[in-house]
């Protein structure tokens, strides 16, 4: 019997080369604000820092900076 796979949805991506998708952030109900609390918590102080931020089905965030 194969094992159940359980759907989630792709990782929604926020920031993309250092621009807002403002869009996407409309999706989870979320603001420039709280977007950018989260990427200080993780140490950086501008968006254009961020190459590529995504949030899964979970809530869990995902950065790449362009280091």
């Amino acid at each position: 019997m194969p094992a159940q796979v359980k759907y989630a949805s792709l990782p929604l991506p926020l920031i993309m080369n250092g621009k807002v998708l403002d869009k996407n952030l409309e999706q989870i109900s979320q603001t420039r604000f709280w977007l950018k609390n989260q990427i200080q918590y993780q140490g950086l102080k501008h968006f254009k820092e961020v190459e590529l931020c995504t949030v899964d089905h979970r809530g869990k965030m995902y950065i790449v900076t362009g280091e």
